[in-house]
């Protein structure tokens, strides 16, 4: 399970990891529809291990995002999912991921590199 050190106001957000699953070795844990969407102070992203998959517009118009770490073992990126982050530059999609989906970087009119 993962808890969400977030606050509104706040320009970072960390996942962090609460345990291990006694059943796997993985978690099996995905940021949800629109997590954080509309975090428009928002700068900073990272994603810890044993997540899957970050699903629809979890990160939609986080205008001022401009970092991401994605990590090793992501599956999918989902629809929308960073749509409208408008200062996000660079993101480097980790070996393994075998969805990213149909607008899933719309309107990042910043950005240069995946």
């Amino acid at each position: 399970m993962f808890s969400i050190e977030h606050e509104f106001d706040s320009t970072v957000v960390t996942l962090v990891d609460e345990g291990e699953d006694t059943n796997s070795s993985h978690l099996n844990e995905d940021v949800t529809i629109n997590a954080f969407a509309d975090c428009v102070r928002l700068t900073t992203l990272e994603i810890p291990q044993g997540v899957f998959e970050i699903h629809d517009c979890a990160f939609k118009n986080c205008k001022l995002l401009d970092g991401i770490r994605l990590p090793q073992g992501l599956i999918t990126i989902a629809e929308h999912c960073f749509s409208g982050c408008q200062s996000l530059r660079h993101v480097t999609v980790p070996d393994g991921v075998i969805y990213i989906c149909g607008e899933s970087f719309y309107r990042c009119t910043e950005l240069l590199e995946v």
